[in-house]
């Protein structure tokens, strides 16, 4: 599959996937024909037999080839594969028990038992679905034909776009058997089911078979983890180194207020040396700052004498702003 994105090579890993159980190739096939393929009951051919056009027209020619090498692998049809082709046109005769393609449309459940077309609404018949294996070759086909998803490095989703809000409902419904919490949004004229938990995702590449597509991705979440956690550790320190400049500024605001205000002889011997330090080591954290000081406080200490040196500065500014204050 030509495509360079990471949904491009989930898919072209999950292209080389053959099933090696019969009843997991036809889970995979219905699933393939249930979105690219079309059945049309054709009349005027007679009045024995009911016959039917089969037509495949997926959207590339790998995904052509997947199909073919899945119906050739489970029926003894041996359609040689065209590199060119863009679509495929079979007639089948289900009333002949020897016509290959009326024994395909009954093996995928695509014609049931009276002979009517089976509904692209009702999506693939749960009779093909009953192992989990089985589901599990049903939704990587359906990823095949219907799915895509981003670039993890960019966002985490993984979504399945259906025609049919049926087809959509089913989707939906086998993957919460295997455990997953899907959700279906309309888009337009379609159906989206979609999953946008990273640890679903990489569950659901592992369920499918694409492992290479799952260390990539869980690579990518790594270093998506790391840069996260670098940034929330950056931001800490930051928002602490802002609190810290925001602090001094105040504590300095107060110091000078008093030194104009009477000047700093006016405090405790105590609080004047720790004023003269902050105003010396404005920058300096408060665990730094009572190295400074003969002998040495802690932290605790150098922040109950500058409080205290606050509570000084906000008396001076009351008795400033009301003389009557005492």
């Amino acid at each position: 599959m030509v495509d360079l994105s990471f949904s491009g090579n989930v898919k072209t890993e999950l292209l080389e996937i053959i099933p090696p159980a019969k009843h997991c190739r036809i889970a995979e096939l219905a699933a393939l024909f249930s979105c690219l393929g079309t059945v049309e009951e054709v009349t005027g051919r007679g009045k024995k037999g009911r016959f039917y056009a089969v037509r495949l027209a997926p959207e590339n020619p790998e995904l052509l080839k997947k199909v073919f090498t899945l119906i050739s692998n489970t029926t003894i049809i041996k359609e040689r594969f065209l590199l060119n082709s863009e679509q495929f046109t079979a007639a089948a005769d289900i009333s002949d028990a020897d016509d290959p393609w009326g024994q395909f449309l009954g093996m995928i459940k695509a014609v049931n038992e009276d002979g009517t077309v089976r509904s692209p609404e009702e999506g693939v018949s749960r009779i093909l679905l009953k192992r989990d294996c089985c589901r599990r070759a049903y939704l990587r086909g359906m990823f095949l034909a219907a799915g895509s998803m981003s670039d993890p490095s960019r966002e985490y989703h993984l979504e399945f776009v259906c025609a049919h809000e049926g087809v959509a409902d089913q989707i939906r419904s086998v993957l919460g058997e295997e455990g997953f919490g899907a959700r279906i949004v309309p888009r337009k004229k379609h159906f989206v089911v979609y999953l946008k938990d990273s640890t679903e995702i990489v569950d659901f590449l592992g369920l499918t078979g694409a492992h290479s597509a799952l260390l990539q991705m869980e690579n990518s979440r790594i270093l998506k983890e790391i840069a996260n956690t670098v940034n929330r550790q950056v931001n800490c320190e930051t928002s602490n180194l802002m609190k810290t400049v925001r602090a001094s500024e105040r504590q300095i605001e107060d110091i000078e207020y008093i030194e104009t205000h009477g000047g700093l002889g006016q405090l405790p011997d105590g609080l004047r040396r720790m004023a003269e330090a902050r105003l010396e080591h404005r920058d300096s954290a408060l665990g730094e700052l009572g190295t400074f000081l003969e002998p040495h406080v802690g932290k605790s200490g150098v922040n109950h004498r500058l409080r205290r040196i606050s509570e000084i500065a906000d008396r001076l500014r009351l008795r400033e702003q009301d003389p009557a204050e005492t």
